[in-house]
């Protein structure tokens, strides 16, 4: 079995909680891969390229390269993503057909419309005629007219795999509300999971970093193995 850790806007594949949880399935037996999204470095791409339309091309590819390795039984495969990584993996639910078995979806936004309010309220942010820009990262305005954005709605109430909730009940950046979106449109098996005092990236508490990393880990044993 293998498991995809998806990293959020903004972030990499080395980020705390990422590599926490990457660590805690390799420990489990699980082959592992981490990857940059587009206009993400290392990979390529500028802010043209922050969508989900093009995440789920970079998902597909990923999982293409995987398929080619002997050792990767690719018919077991689980999604977990954090934040923009949690969205693109139920957005992509849908194309990966019966190899895919169950997700992991971590301080996903639902509306990014909110999302975007919060950092004009608390960050620096550039507006320009093509997209925002936020400290050094720019996010396309095309985002919002992603047509996979738009069927969001659509295409969660349409996943038919286990997907297990997780957010932080501090989470400022992302609204507990928008997992409670999320959570509603998911038919069973599923589960929702509230880490508490936790907020958007987990990154100042080491032991919520490792209760989401348990979390993930049963979560895949049970549906994967």
């Amino acid at each position: 079995p293998v498991v995809m850790v998806q990293h959020g806007f903004s972030g990499n594949f080395n980020d705390l909680l990422i590599k926490q949880i990457a660590l805690r399935l390799e420990r489990t037996g699980f082959a592992v891969l981490r990857f940059a999204f587009s206009g993400h470095r290392p990979s390529g791409g500028g802010y043209k390229k922050v969508l989900v339309s093009q995440f789920i091309r970079d998902l597909v590819a990923a999982i293409n390269f995987l398929a080619r390795q002997k050792q990767v039984d690719i018919n077991k495969l689980g999604l977990v993503g954090h934040s923009m990584g949690g969205f693109t993996a139920l957005m992509a639910a849908n194309v990966l057909g019966k190899r895919l078995k169950a997700i992991v979806s971590i301080s996903s936004y639902f509306d990014l419309d909110s999302l975007i309010a919060y950092y004009q309220k608390n960050h620096p942010v550039k507006v320009r005629d093509q997209y925002w820009q936020i400290g050094k990262f720019k996010i396309s305005k095309r985002h919002f007219a992603d047509r996979r954005y738009l069927k969001k709605r659509y295409l969660i109430s349409m996943i038919k795999r286990p997907v297990l909730v997780i957010h932080g009940e501090n989470d400022r950046t992302v609204k507990l509300r928008d997992a409670s979106a999320i959570y509603q449109l998911l038919h069973q098996p599923k589960a929702l999971r509230i880490i508490k005092q936790g907020d958007h990236n987990f990154n100042g508490n080491k032991q919520n970093q490792k209760l989401i990393a348990n979390a993930c880990q049963r979560w895949f044993r049970k549906y994967l193995l």
